[in-house]
């Protein structure tokens, strides 16, 4: 259990999903990591605490790029807004 290249190979798909291009990809690679530490878990190949560990880092990866993607629409519908109010006020 907890054999140094499976928790290192649980380490390279868990960072793949801080690197991913975008939401979707970061989504995708978060699922297939949680599958795939699900499954080594059920095996035995890992313990619950490592689990847990590489559960949570890949799971604040992809909440980080949620919360980007998050302030990115904010910020572009207050721009949005702010043209529009300006183009309200002064339609030259």
């Amino acid at each position: 259990m907890n054999k140094p290249e499976t928790i290192e190979q649980a380490q390279t798909v868990i960072d793949l999903v801080a690197v991913a291009e975008d939401l979707n990809k970061a989504e995708y690679t978060h699922s297939f990591a949680r599958g795939w530490l699900e499954a080594l878990l059920f095996e035995g190949l890992i313990d619950k605490n490592s689990h847990d560990r590489l559960l949570a880092e890949a799971t604040a990866s992809v909440e980080k790029i949620r919360e980007a993607v998050r302030r990115s629409h904010y910020l572009q519908g207050a721009v949005q807004i702010s043209v529009k109010d300006r183009l309200d006020r002064d339609p030259e």
